[in-house]
């Protein structure tokens, strides 16, 4: 399930074009996507949902795309899940990398198809790791900041109904 949530505002006709593009694209690569107008409704909904990624703009109505960063980091169901930043502006998004804005991605809203798959690939390399080595029945073992918890047990569940988790806390180690 993919999240995209993006809506500038500006003109009308722009923010359509560019979430039809991605909603688009993202559901002929197999994808469930729910849209949403605003970085209020947008936190509304990953509540909700608990998407496997957000793609949001920078600049929204509501929270804006940091702040729907922050907020999301701040929820213990929904701190693993990869944000990836849009903008027109490249000085935006490198501002945005500098702030460590907590995003796993960043992209200009006219990326092509092939540089947006790679940059969702990319961000989503630690599930589909995680995945295959759950369906080679291998032993896995790492550190569940990349994916969360409740995320590692659901996915866990629906491969090894009997399976055995054991949970060590590095801390108290």
């Amino acid at each position: 399930a993919v999240a995209l949530l993006d809506h500038e505002r500006q003109e009308a006709d722009d923010d359509t074009a560019v979430v039809l593009f991605f909603a688009g694209l993202l559901r002929e690569e197999g994808a469930t996507v729910t849209e949403v107008t605003d970085g209020d409704e947008a936190l509304r909904a990953a509540r909700r949902e608990r998407p496997d990624l957000i793609i949001s703009d920078v600049v929204m109505p509501g929270l804006s795309g940091f702040a729907l960063c922050r907020e999301l980091k701040r929820d213990a169901l929904l701190s693993h899940v990869p944000v990836i930043l849009l903008s027109w502006k490249d000085d935006l998004l490198q501002r945005m990398r500098e702030l460590d804005a907590g995003a796993a991605g960043y992209l200009r809203k006219e990326a092509g198809s092939q540089q947006i798959l790679a940059q969702l690939t990319d961000v989503l390399q630690p599930r589909t790791l995680f995945i295959a080595k759950l369906r080679g029945h291998a032993e896995v073992s790492g550190s569940l900041a990349e994916l969360g918890a409740l995320s590692m047990l659901e996915l866990v569940a629906a491969e090894w109904a009997d399976a055995q988790i054991v949970v060590r806390d590095a801390w108290n180690l």
